[in-house]
């Protein structure tokens, strides 16, 4: 059971629909939540973790959200976009998953995308939250290309930084 679960939890995304609903602009006032819902209903694996989050702790109901256009309703096109961003951004590492990099840099990303985008909405009136979501899941992605190109290296800074307390940063301008 617990490899299932796994399973499920790792399902891929299909880019093409991750791809259509990204592209489509937040103040589009043409799309309905049926619609977003029938983009999303021919992809298993975005389905299942849009499910997931609408039933998570964090959105507590009374009873369990069964279907794409509650589970829209309830997270808002705007989150249902940040959520698809990420699992896409997710999915193009997976591979990688279990490297201590990749660890520490999707931990990093995630929590300064959320922090980003409460910041633009209650100090930045004049950036999206989703503009601020965005640069702050990106912000680091240079150290996506620094690791594939000197991973041994990069993996000694991180062991560095473990032993030493020392950030990253500090350590890849002495190192590159």
């Amino acid at each position: 059971m617990e490899k299932y679960e796994q399973y499920l939890k790792d399902l891929p995304i299909i880019p093409v629909v991750a791809t259509k609903i990204i592209s489509i602009p937040e103040e589009d006032k043409n799309i309905s939540f049926a619609d977003v819902a029938k983009l999303i209903q021919v992809d298993p694996g975005l389905t299942t973790k849009v499910l997931k989050v609408a039933n998570s702790a964090m959105y507590a109901r009374q009873r369990e959200i069964t279907t794409l256009q509650m589970a829209i309703t309830l997270l808002g096109f705007k989150n249902i976009k940040s959520l698809i961003i990420f699992t896409a951004a997710a999915n193009m590492f997976s591979k990688h998953k279990n490297a201590p990099f990749y660890k520490i840099f999707w931990r990093h990303s995630v929590l300064t995308a959320f922090i980003s985008r409460e910041v633009a909405a209650k100090e930045i009136p004049n950036i999206s939250r989703e503009e601020a979501f965005v640069a702050g899941l990106l912000h680091d992605i240079g150290k996506v290309a620094l690791y594939h190109v000197r991973t041994e290296e990069y993996e000694v800074l991180l062991r560095e930084k473990e032993r030493t307390g020392a950030s990253t940063s500090s350590l890849e301008k002495s190192t590159f």
